[in-house]
């Protein structure tokens, strides 16, 4: 809404950036925070998922967990592990969280994303079907996403008469 250059964009189009880049669609009402798999119908991931994942873990890592402190008590994990499409990789995360959520130095902050990162990696390998592997994939990017991509005010974005 504040670059001069997109202001003189008519509303259609205004519109076509809000849908490319606004990902967050939850609410208090659904577990889903991020929906990347409605938008993702081909083989692979897209490159601007990676490319935005790349930035936003650092954030994930750094504010939400070790600053926010997302994974030290159990309804905030519960919140994160309800955003697990897999049920078997739900459980695992959630007791493995569980078991090391009281781990609280400096440290273990980057210990309790491995846990994340490594749980998600495990399923990611083991899985033998295409569809559900790539599946667990956006999935971790998803749950990233939902702490930490820059939401859009979709009304503001698209219509100048709020300003």
């Amino acid at each position: 809404v504040c670059d001069d250059k997109v202001r003189k964009y008519s509303i259609n189009a205004r519109t076509c950036m809000i849908g490319y880049l606004a990902k967050y669609v939850g609410n208090k009402n659904n577990n889903i925070k991020v929906d990347l798999h409605k938008h993702n119908k081909n083989n692979g991931i897209r490159e601007v998922y990676r490319r935005n994942y790349v930035i936003c873990v650092e954030y994930f890592i750094n504010c939400s967990i070790k600053e926010q402190k997302i994974l030290d008590n159990k309804k905030d994990i519960q919140y994160l592990c309800d955003m697990i499409r897999n049920k078997t990789v739900k459980d695992v995360m959630f007791n493995r969280l569980i078991d090391n959520m009281d781990k609280s130095s400096e440290i273990d902050y980057k210990y309790k994303f491995d846990i994340f990162d490594k749980t998600f990696d495990e399923y990611i390998k083991k899985e033998k079907n295409f569809w559900e592997k790539k599946s667990i994939k956006l999935n971790k990017i998803e749950i990233v996403f939902a702490y930490t991509y820059p939401r859009l005010d979709t009304e503001v974005s698209r219509h100048m008469n709020h300003l």
